[in-house]
């Protein structure tokens, strides 16, 4: 490797390396004030605030679903649909798709096999005016 290829690198990786640490400080900062904010919201029962500067913020609950896969492996055993269950009894979600995708199996038989979760999203934007 060169002097020149060397210095580069160098520089390169000090940079990357305050950088980082500059990112990661930012984001644990960041994360707090995500919390704070949220507490404050539904603390108020607020949904949506706009501050004087016209920044928004918008609180909603968007629910995640997945599956319980214990649950799940029994139901599918029961139904007689096996070929989604690997050996080690996980669920091959692809195949389970096919399944479902090629009318084997109706998704709403597996309707009792998932769980939904309740998460609070923030979401923060400057208005623009035009």
């Amino acid at each position: 490797m060169d002097d020149e290829s060397i210095s580069q690198l160098d520089g390169l990786i000090n940079s990357y390396k305050q950088n980082k640490e500059s990112l990661d400080s930012y984001k644990a900062q960041t994360d707090e004030l995500n919390a704070e904010i949220k507490k404050i919201m539904q603390d108020n029962n607020l949904k949506k605030y706009t501050t004087l500067r016209g920044i928004t913020a918008n609180l909603s609950i968007q629910k995640r679903e997945s599956f319980i896969d214990s649950k799940l492996i029994a139901k599918l055993k029961a139904l007689g649909v096996t070929s989604p269950i690997k050996t080690v009894e996980v669920v091959d979600m692809d195949e389970l798709e096919n399944v479902i995708y090629n009318h084997e199996l109706d998704a709403a038989e597996l309707t009792d096999c998932k769980e939904v979760k309740e998460i609070l999203v923030l979401k923060v934007k400057e208005n623009t005016k035009c």
